[in-house]
């Protein structure tokens, strides 16, 4: 029986579920009995997205390549797999309780559901709609996770309750609203089973504070003791042994829960991570979900009832989709944004914004939702805009350059497959904020999706460049890679020369280049390139700025 709300931790890192759900697409039709749940872990090892412990020294390295293990190298690695129909149970548990997939012994052939299969198209999973979607709906008990029969909670319009709720307790005190640490997060949010304690559970919080305040002793000290008797009581352990683990469970889960949340784009860090908030951008419709929908358990009967809740992507209703006067005060809330942030990079950095925007909107009679739909684009795009020259501006600082080559020779040299997953988005952040920090640009755009707190959560989707970069006379592109193998060719060659090649022809009046980084350029690549160089590309010389 858990003691805890947590998301399962099996797949750590949300980037990695499109591979998980990828893998078991070829299993669709077949009975998920023991044998094909052994194969499902082979074909995870095999597709290099599970690494047992034991592995051959010689085979580490050949987890930083994409291709998959040969026959030969899968099957030394799986040996080393215990239980691999358990392995296979578990490792497909996440993409079954959101309602992505059906695999189950008892349920017949596999099944990718219609949301599974959206998910898995280019990008789709990069869209954070899908994963608030999810979220959004998340409910304990819910009958695709077993044992949460005492539980009646939706964690994440809780979880936006409490930060908002704190936040308004603090803010009647005269104090910063700053939303709630994350071991704050461990002690009071995870914790809690059941809706009706949520208003305890702030001034809990609050109470907590002002104990660490007024006491002399250390915070972390008070907070390690406060975790030690929180774990002794939900988990009803006694011995040091269990008290340690249990401990550390609860942070674990805590940070697996706030990483998957922040891909809804509701939940921002503040105060060098040790912090989550709710996102700016987002308070609005935070504010409109915690007040109209239930923070409680909708109690579905049957697995197919709440699958197909999962799978319409039209529930739950929205009321800033459905209600004018909602969506205006959304477009309102951009609004103040934008002006905030024109404000403070004129206070920070005078005479150097590039971008003027109205902020303030102008709503016409008888305007319709789908028209202030394409009002509220706009503000986004144009708060996005701001967001980024601001990011830009502060970046621009010669003496950041060091910190971030650093980051980046530590990617290049990468070994561990558990950095492995967040490496390719780091490799481009680091390769921006470089860009940035030489202070020489117009504008610095990497295209990985940010979350308000200027933190990357996803790589740039397919068709666009990794970063653009605008500077007085001429204009650069710059892509990225951490592959050192011959699958450089087709991952990054082609459409690295396509992306230059639509830049050139956006850009008549201006020179172009192309930059390419890369731990390794394979020689494949090199002639590749050469060929294209001298050859030209799609019927297109790329040496010169006009067609052929």
């Amino acid at each position: 029986m858990p003691k805890v709300w947590s998301i399962n931790t099996t797949v750590r890192n949300p980037e990695r579920l499109q591979g998980f759900l990828r893998v078991l697409e070829e299993f669709e039709g077949e009975i998920f009995d023991e044998e094909t749940q052994a194969l499902f872990q082979k074909a995870l090892v095999r597709n290099k997205l599970y690494k047992p412990l034991g592995i051959p020294e010689e085979l580490v390295m050949e987890y930083e390549n994409p291709e998959p293990f040969d026959d030969f190298d899968t099957e030394r690695i799986f040996s080393l797999v215990n239980d691999p129909a358990f392995r296979g149970r578990t490792s497909v548990s996440r993409c079954n309780q959101m309602g992505l997939s059906i695999a189950l012994k008892s349920e017949g052939p596999v099944v990718i559901t219609n949301l599974g299969k959206n998910f898995l198209e280019d990008d789709f999973s990069k869209d954070q709609n899908f994963f608030f979607n999810y979220f959004v709906k998340w409910q304990l008990p819910n009958p695709l996770e077993s044992s949460y029969s005492d539980f009646d909670i939706n964690p994440f319009l809780a979880t936006l309750y409490i930060i908002n709720k704190v936040n308004d307790l603090e803010g009647r005190r005269k104090r910063k609203r700053k939303g709630i640490s994350k071991n704050e997060f461990a002690l009071f949010v995870i914790t809690m089973k059941k809706y009706t304690e949520i208003d305890d559970i702030c001034e809990n919080i609050i109470r907590y504070r002002d104990f660490v305040k007024e006491s002399s002793d250390d915070e972390m000290e008070i907070f390690n003791e406060l975790l030690r008797e929180k774990a002794k009581e939900v988990f009803n352990v006694v011995s040091e042994t269990e008290i340690t683990k249990k401990s550390n469970n609860l942070r674990d889960y805590a940070d697996s829960v706030i990483r998957w949340f922040r891909k809804t784009q509701y939940i921002i860090y503040r105060g060098a991570q040790r912090y989550v908030d709710i996102s700016p951008s987002r308070l609005e419709q935070a504010k409109q979900l915690i007040n109209s929908l239930s923070l409680s358990s909708s109690h579905y009967a049957t697995k197919e009832e709440y699958r197909n809740y999962l799978n319409d992507m039209n529930l739950p209703v929205l009321p800033w989709e459905t209600n004018i006067e909602d969506k205006k005060e959304v477009i309102i809330n951009l609004g103040r944004l934008i002006k905030k942030t024109q404000d403070a990079i004129d206070s920070n950095f005078p005479n150097r914004r590039q971008h003027d925007f109205v902020w303030k909107p102008i709503f016409l009679p008888n305007q319709g939702l789908n028209d202030l739909r394409e009002m509220e684009v706009e503000f986004k795009q144009h708060l996005d805009t701001l967001s980024n020259e601001f990011r830009t501006l502060k970046e621009s600082d010669l003496s950041n350059l060091s910190v971030y080559i650093d980051k980046l020779n530590e990617l290049a040299n990468l070994t561990s497959s558990k950095r492995k997953d967040r490496a390719p988005l780091c490799l481009e952040w680091y390769t921006s904020l470089s860009l940035m920090a030489l202070d020489d640009s117009l504008e610095i755009k990497p295209n990985i999706l940010k979350a308000d707190d200027g933190l990357p959560l996803f790589t740039a989707g397919g068709g666009v460049s990794d970063i653009e970069c605008f500077y007085e006379s001429f204009n650069l592109i710059v892509e990225v890679t951490l592959i050192k193998s011959r699958a450089q060719v087709q991952n990054e060659v082609l459409p690295i020369s396509r992306h230059f090649s639509d830049l050139k022809d956006k850009n008549l009046d201006k020179e172009c280049y192309c930059l390419f980084l890369a731990p390794l350029i394979h020689r494949d690549s090199l002639n590749q390139f050469y060929f294209f160089i001298n050859n030209g590309f799609e019927g297109y010389d790329i040496n010169k700025t006009s067609p052929r």
